[in-house]
């Protein structure tokens, strides 16, 4: 079973986005015993009209690049009690 969290997180050392992620499930009848994210959006921050806009792929880019990037997005995720 899977399910989408979308919370404001910080990535690359304090940039503000929104996130929205899909997370699945342990299966420990299938060797998975946590709870992981399958996949991930980036969005800035809502403007006045309440529309997110998504970041561009250069941020996407340095997160994947960064040693600790999606690692960080999910620990984020995790820490905000949505997951």
């Amino acid at each position: 079973m899977a399910y989408t969290v979308e919370e404001e997180i910080t990535v690359l050392g304090g940039l503000p986005v929104v996130c929205k992620a899909w997370f699945s499930l342990a299966e420990p009848d299938v060797g998975i015993w946590y709870t992981y994210m399958t996949d991930y959006e980036l969005y800035w921050l809502p403007s006045k009209n309440g529309k997110l806009k998504s970041v561009p792929t250069s941020i996407y880019d340095r997160v994947e690049a960064s040693k600790y990037g999606l690692k960080e997005i999910e620990e984020q995720l995790f820490a905000t009690g949505a997951v």
